[in-house]
C-alpha cells in the first residue's frame, strides 16, 4: 500500500544582494519528493517500510523561464531541507494564496 500525503509549506523568498541594486524575481514551483518511512504499530513496534509521496510548494530565483539553474536551485533546496526525499518532478505555477494574508 502507498499512502499518498499533500504538504504545503511556504518558504522565504531568495533576497538580492542590498548594494546591487537589483531586485530578483521569484517563481514558485510545485515540488514532488519521495522517500521511505518506517510504519509502527500502536504498541511501537515496526511493521514495515512505506514509500511516501509529497508535494511542496517552493519558491526558487528565477531567470524568466524554467530553466537548469531554476532546476538546480530546486534540487538544492531538496537535498539541504529535505534530507532522504528524492525529486521526482517539479513544475511552474502560480503564487499559493497563504490563509493567514488575508
Amino acid at each position: 500500500m502507498t499512502a499518498i500525503l499533500l504538504h504545503t509549506a511556504r518558504t522565504a523568498a531568495p533576497a538580492a544582494t542590498r548594494g546591487s541594486g537589483r531586485i530578483t524575481a521569484t517563481r514558485w514551483f510545485r515540488v514532488v519528493t519521495i522517500h521511505t518511512e518506517t510504519i509502527y504499530a500502536v504498541d511501537g513496534e515496526p511493521l514495515d517500510e512505506q514509500k511516501l509521496i509529497e508535494g511542496i510548494n517552493l519558491e526558487v530565483a528565477s531567470g524568466g523561464y524554467f530553466g537548469w539553474g531554476e532546476q538546480a536551485a530546486i534540487e538544492a533546496h531538496v537535498a539541504e531541507n529535505y534530507p532522504g526525499y528524492e525529486l521526482i518532478d517539479a513544475w511552474p505555477i502560480a503564487r499559493p494564496v497563504i490563509a493567514d494574508e488575508f
